[in-house]
């Protein structure tokens, strides 16, 4: 029981990361065009 609880809350710790990794890449994707816009 405790390595199927351990093995669950490693995957959500991982969605988790996997989430917060494509918003971050989202962020500073929509920083970048933002920043070509004022420059251009």
């Amino acid at each position: 029981v405790n390595a199927i609880y351990y093995f669950n809350n490693t995957i959500e710790v991982a969605m988790l990361l996997l989430g917060l990794n494509s918003f971050i890449t989202n962020v500073i994707g929509l920083v970048i065009k933002k920043r070509a816009i004022l420059l251009a």
